[in-house]
């Protein structure tokens, strides 16, 4: 999809790709991210569920596209994907691999978590009624 064989057929069809930046189209990127409440802690619970599913992410690309040399490089990608090989025969893992792609966790994703929260690089608390 975000590849040039995905992208070619939007140069005759759309005005615009979301992924990375096309050479021709104007292209939209995905960010994801949550609010804040005033004293939540960015590894709260409610914070973890919100931007988890789009935090882990390169272990469903990597086992998809380089099997388990690729996702075993990543931070808990080995254990991630024992835990999906656990699941399923090989012929049926390619099934399992998305499961909750971007709108919830499995329990082999959210334990992932541990690796992928550390690596934010901007949390900001939502301003209060009174400090605003």
């Amino acid at each position: 999809m975000f590849g040039p064989r995905g992208t070619a057929p939007a140069e005759k069809v759309a005005d615009g790709v979301i992924g990375p930046p096309h050479p021709v189209l104007p292209t939209a990127t995905i960010i994801s991210g949550t609010v804040l409440d005033p004293g939540e802690d960015r590894d709260s619970d409610r914070v973890r569920e919100a931007i988890g599913p789009w935090r882990v992410v390169d272990r469903h690309n990597a086992y998809a596209k380089g099997g388990a040399e690729a996702v075993d490089t990543l931070p808990g990608g080995r254990a991630w994907r024992a835990a999906l090989e656990e699941l399923a025969p090989e012929g049926e893992r390619h099934l399992l691999t998305f499961e909750g792609h971007v709108t919830h966790l499995p329990d082999r994703d959210r334990r992932l978590l541990d690796h992928e929260l550390r690596a934010f690089t901007t949390a900001r608390q939502q301003r209060s009624a009174a400090d605003r």
